[in-house]
Protein backbone atom coordinates (compact mmCIF):
# COMPACT_ATOMS: atom_id res chain seq x y z
CA UNK A 1 0.00 0.00 0.00
CA UNK A 2 1.75 3.49 -1.49
CA UNK A 3 1.63 5.77 1.64
CA UNK A 4 0.49 9.46 0.19
CA UNK A 5 2.89 11.33 2.31
CA UNK A 6 5.62 9.98 0.57
CA UNK A 7 4.49 11.23 -2.91
CA UNK A 8 6.74 14.04 -4.96
CA UNK A 9 5.77 17.73 -3.76
CA UNK A 10 4.19 19.74 -6.85
CA UNK A 11 4.48 23.16 -5.99
CA UNK A 12 1.61 23.96 -7.79
CA UNK A 13 -0.68 22.04 -5.31
CA UNK A 14 -2.21 24.63 -3.12
CA UNK A 15 -1.17 22.47 0.22
CA UNK A 16 2.37 22.94 -0.59
CA UNK A 17 4.35 25.69 1.41
CA UNK A 18 7.70 27.28 -0.51
CA UNK A 19 10.17 27.63 2.10
CA UNK A 20 13.25 30.79 2.12
CA UNK A 21 15.70 28.05 1.40
CA UNK A 22 13.94 27.69 -1.89
CA UNK A 23 12.35 24.19 -1.17
CA UNK A 24 8.93 23.16 -0.66
CA UNK A 25 6.93 21.19 2.03
CA UNK A 26 3.41 19.51 2.66
CA UNK A 27 1.56 21.67 4.65
CA UNK A 28 0.90 19.95 8.12
CA UNK A 29 3.69 17.44 7.10
CA UNK A 30 5.91 16.54 9.54
CA UNK A 31 8.93 19.05 8.09
CA UNK A 32 6.11 21.52 8.58
CA UNK A 33 5.21 20.71 11.82
CA UNK A 34 8.62 20.49 13.38
CA UNK A 35 8.92 23.93 12.26
CA UNK A 36 5.63 25.12 13.83
CA UNK A 37 6.45 23.09 17.11
CA UNK A 38 9.96 25.03 17.44
CA UNK A 39 8.38 28.08 16.51
CA UNK A 40 5.51 28.41 19.38
CA UNK A 41 8.42 26.67 21.90
CA UNK A 42 6.92 23.47 22.23
CA UNK A 43 8.46 20.10 22.87
CA UNK A 44 9.42 17.92 20.20
CA UNK A 45 6.83 15.43 19.68
CA UNK A 46 6.98 13.98 16.03
CA UNK A 47 3.59 14.23 14.64
CA UNK A 48 1.84 14.99 11.47
CA UNK A 49 -1.32 15.57 10.27
CA UNK A 50 -3.18 13.61 7.74
CA UNK A 51 -6.96 15.27 6.40
CA UNK A 52 -7.38 16.65 9.94
CA UNK A 53 -5.84 13.40 12.36
CA UNK A 54 -3.10 13.51 13.97
CA UNK A 55 -0.48 10.78 13.07
CA UNK A 56 2.14 10.20 16.27
CA UNK A 57 6.03 8.76 16.06
CA UNK A 58 4.84 5.41 16.10
CA UNK A 59 2.71 5.70 12.98
CA UNK A 60 5.57 7.84 11.29
CA UNK A 61 7.86 5.85 9.29
CA UNK A 62 11.90 6.41 10.03
CA UNK A 63 11.75 9.24 6.91
CA UNK A 64 8.84 11.02 8.34
CA UNK A 65 10.02 11.50 11.77
CA UNK A 66 13.66 12.61 10.45
CA UNK A 67 11.60 15.38 8.32
CA UNK A 68 9.99 16.32 11.83
CA UNK A 69 13.54 16.44 13.46
CA UNK A 70 14.65 18.55 10.59
CA UNK A 71 11.93 21.37 10.24
CA UNK A 72 12.39 21.72 14.35
CA UNK A 73 16.14 21.76 13.84
CA UNK A 74 15.71 24.56 10.91
CA UNK A 75 13.58 26.47 12.81
CA UNK A 76 15.77 26.45 15.77
CA UNK A 77 18.56 27.76 13.26
CA UNK A 78 16.89 30.75 11.56
CA UNK A 79 16.14 31.87 14.60
CA UNK A 80 19.42 31.58 16.50
CA UNK A 81 20.65 33.52 13.15
CA UNK A 82 17.90 36.10 13.71
CA UNK A 83 15.66 34.86 10.42
CA UNK A 84 12.04 35.42 10.88
CA UNK A 85 10.41 33.04 8.14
Amino acid sequence: MENQNQKEIDPAESWTVRTDKGGYFRKDGPYHRGQLDAFHGRPRSPHHLMRGARIGPVSMSKEQRDQYHAGFNDRLMDDREGARV
